[in-house]
């Protein structure tokens, strides 16, 4: 069996975790990202950069191309200085049985902060979540290069999102005085419109 790992508590991003995505295969896959602070990831990145080093060093042996590594993670906020790193992990959401030969549908196992069992409807980027996961060199010999896979075994959700209509997932705080002005604003707005309507009203020749 793969060794399995267990990642630090991240943002989801895009995740794809309940319903698998069917867009680029057919048979679907389960994908999320996860975003973390840098100093969070380093240790995540050393194991990741461990076993892809090693299946490099490997595959170079056995030919003269100049081959070139493919990394499961890349900075998350460049503009800001990469102070954050963005995970890429994956599942396929299908599989053949070895002994019927048949296709057997998967699911991810999804958790609670308590660790119970949990079955949400969605789970929407922003939630707070840790991936358990395993890992899988491969080759991609028409653009040579070594890459290695993050594939997730489990996800446990520490704070689930399942709507982007609230804009502290994007950072944004709400600023209670200001929205005050604004509500009272729109209000008057309202009040205006209804007034102009109502005059106008009177010019309609019915």
């Amino acid at each position: 069996m793969a060794k399995r790992y267990v990642t630090p508590k991240g943002i989801a991003h895009y995740p794809h975790l309940v319903v698998p995505n069917t867009k680029w295969k057919e048979q679907g896959e389960y994908s999320t990202g996860l975003i973390l602070e840098k100093d969070d990831a380093n240790e995540l990145i050393q194991i990741i950069n461990k076993v892809l080093d090693e299946a490099f060093v490997e595959a170079q042996k056995k030919t003269k191309k100049k081959l070139t590594k493919y990394y499961p993670y890349q900075p998350y906020d460049e503009e800001t200085g990469g102070n954050k790193i963005l995970f890429r992990f994956k599942s396929t959401a299908s599989y053949i049985d070895k002994t019927t030969n048949q296709l057997v549908s998967k699911r991810i196992p999804l958790f609670g902060a308590d660790g119970h069992p949990i079955a949400p409807k969605s789970i929407y980027s922003g939630s707070v979540i840790r991936v358990n996961f395993s890992m899988k060199d491969y080759s991609n010999p028409a653009l040579n290069t070594i890459g290695v896979s993050l594939y997730i075994n489990a996800v446990q959700i520490l704070k689930l999102v399942t709507s982007n209509n609230d804009g502290t997932v994007f950072g944004f705080e709400a600023e209670k005085d200001r929205l005050k002005v604004e509500e009272s604003s729109r209000l008057d707005e309202a009040s205006n419109v209804a007034d102009s309507s109502s005059e106008d009203d009177d010019d309609i020749p019915f």
